[in-house]
């Protein structure tokens, strides 16, 4: 049992998240989950957004992808949508490495990114362009993201930049939580100063996930960090309510 697994039955996994969960998200709105894994966080949203609202869960792995069926199957009245797939910058195919290190989370499409003590195997996927989806399935009122793909947050943002650019008022962008991992970036022949630049251009502001008052230099960071961004509207309110 992964040691995360015992942490969500006493409702302490990724707090700080369910927190930004519980504030930001309501009845009727769309909460969209890049990386569900097993659900837990899906499941949580799938409360808050309610009946009248959506959650769309994508996850490639299979074996996690049927724990998030199990939640389908139990929630029926609730609008919970599964795709097992994963998220990219284009539409195709792609291979996911996977661990044996008894971490549920921890697998990724960075090429070179896991070391070789901790692969298990390798599974080919199919990769769809969130743009692409969203716009197919018409899917509407999204109040918020969260993206956790081990390093792959780039190329997924970039799959999302379409979408994102035809929204013309800032306060109506999705807030969007993404797990950023610095050391994946040179495998991806990136930066994170190059992702700063481009979450900046697309109208966010990275904030603290536990102090949305604090600023986050994304292009500093040197390990692993989950970054709130947040439209520079909803940050001009948050930061006129402080004063």
């Amino acid at each position: 049992l992964d040691p995360a697994m015992r942490i969500m039955y006493f409702g302490s996994y990724q707090y700080e998240i369910t927190d930004i969960l519980e504030r930001f998200l309501r009845k009727g709105d769309t909460f969209v989950d890049i990386g569900a894994n097993i659900g837990y966080i899906s499941a949580f949203a799938l409360g808050l957004v309610g009946q009248s609202g959506e959650v769309h869960s994508f996850e490639p792995v299979p074996c996690y992808f049927a724990r998030l069926k199990n939640i389908q199957q139990d929630n029926p009245e609730y609008n919970l949508v599964l795709k097992n797939f994963a998220v990219g910058e284009i539409k195709g195919t792609a291979t996911i490495a996977i661990s044996n290190v008894g971490n549920i989370g921890w697998n990724t499409m960075v090429p070179n990114f896991m070391k070789e003590e901790s692969f298990e195997e390798e599974l080919a996927i199919d990769v769809i362009k969130l743009t692409d989806y969203l716009n197919e399935n018409e899917v509407q009122n999204i109040r918020l993201i969260k993206i956790d793909t081990e390093g792959f947050e780039f190329p997924v943002m970039k799959g999302l930049q379409e979408y994102l650019q035809k929204i013309e008022d800032n306060s109506l962008l999705p807030i969007i939580i993404i797990e950023v991992a610095p050391s994946a970036y040179p495998k991806l022949n990136s930066s994170c100063a190059e992702f700063a630049r481009f979450m900046s251009e697309l109208g966010y502001v990275p904030r603290s996930i536990d102090n949305f008052h604090r600023v986050v230099q994304v292009e500093n960071l040197d390990q692993t960090t989950d970054v709130l961004f947040l439209p520079k509207k909803i940050i001009e309110e948050i930061d006129a309510s402080k004063g």
